[in-house]
């Protein structure tokens, strides 16, 4: 027998293009066994829950996820956490964890809901933290994925090129190490063509799976997004390629400009620069680069799309 056929108080069900149980939604109290402790799921209505399933499946009828009718605590390979929101595999491992899952409204604010999320401490291999997390995700085989931290949180983690803060959250590779960060201002890094800084003030503050600067297993650098910096790659006939911050008019404000950053992809010898304007492979030894500070009033030069010399008087 499935879960589902175990459920009572199923309100409404929502179905799979094929006719397979995709979610169904509950009004009355169960309890569901998992292999991480037994959970009991949304089924009464509250102005801080979120409009989403209470259950939802794989084809097969096994749990997807399962949001919580409260926070509670269940067993995870980093031990005992709250949870409000669970995600599994298609086994039935676990694959995520929220502490916290209420919806910002204007009935319940963001402030709200923060006093409703515990702080959450851990000793990792990359750092000793203490922090509010939106999410905590873990690899099929039980090892830590990734952290998301709570909107104005930050926290040090060790990184091959030393101690380093991160805002939005971090991500490590499945034997530990550092895998993705994201700077809360600009930090130089060590790179195959010189020193960058690396940021990017608007990296997408969902979650801490990817960021803008991230390492290989061995520790070196596979990519860093930089907004104060030029690139100049010159080529083995002496011709020069510039890659920079562009900016394009923003679709939300009349006149206004977004800054598009450059971001640079390291892969064997090979360097991939990629900004509004392309992106294009070099090879890091058949070409010199340099790295060209950008000074002052960045306005007119991240309007211009780097690569036409001809007007550009910004690398001196």
């Amino acid at each position: 027998m499935g879960i589902f056929e175990t459920l009572h108080g199923v309100s409404s069900t929502m179905l799979e293009a094929d006719g397979t149980l995709e979610s169904c939604m509950l009004t009355e109290e169960n309890t569901i066994e998992t292999g991480y402790g037994p959970v009991i799921p949304k089924w009464q209505e509250d102005v801080r829950k979120k409009n989403i399933p209470s259950i939802s499946f794989y084809p097969d009828g096994t749990l997807k996820s399962v949001a919580l009718e409260q926070q509670q605590l269940i067993s995870t390979p980093l031990g005992t956490l709250p949870a409000e929101f669970i995600t599994f595999y298609p086994d039935g491992a676990l694959r995520r964890v929220f502490p916290c899952n209420g919806k910002i409204t204007a009935y319940w604010s963001e402030e709200e809901e923060a006093a409703l999320c515990p702080s959450l401490s851990f000793s990792l291999p990359v750092a000793e933290l203490q922090a509010k997390l939106t999410a905590i995700h873990f690899y099929h085989g039980g090892a830590l994925n990734s952290m998301s931290l709570w909107p104005g949180e930050t926290v040090s983690v060790r990184t091959p090129q030393g101690s380093m803060p991160t805002r939005i959250g971090f991500s490590l590779h499945e034997d530990g190490s550092l895998q993705s960060m994201e700077p809360p201002y600009p930090i130089d890094v060590t790179t195959p063509i010189g020193v960058i800084p690396a940021f990017d003030p608007d990296a997408l503050g969902i979650h801490g799976d990817s960021n803008s600067l991230s390492f290989l297993p061995d520790g070196s650098i596979q990519t860093v997004t930089t907004m104060d910096t030029r690139i100049e790659i010159i080529q083995p006939g002496g011709q020069s390629v510039f890659f920079g911050p562009t900016a394009q008019s923003d679709p939300l404000l009349d006149d206004q400009f977004i800054t598009i950053p450059v971001r640079l992809s390291f892969e064997a010898d090979h360097v991939t620069p990629e900004n509004a304007v392309g992106q294009k492979r070099f090879s890091l030894t058949d070409c010199g680069f340099r790295v060209i500070p950008i000074e002052g009033d960045l306005t007119g030069a991240r309007r211009m799309n780097c690569g036409d010399c001809s007007t550009c008087n910004k690398c001196g």
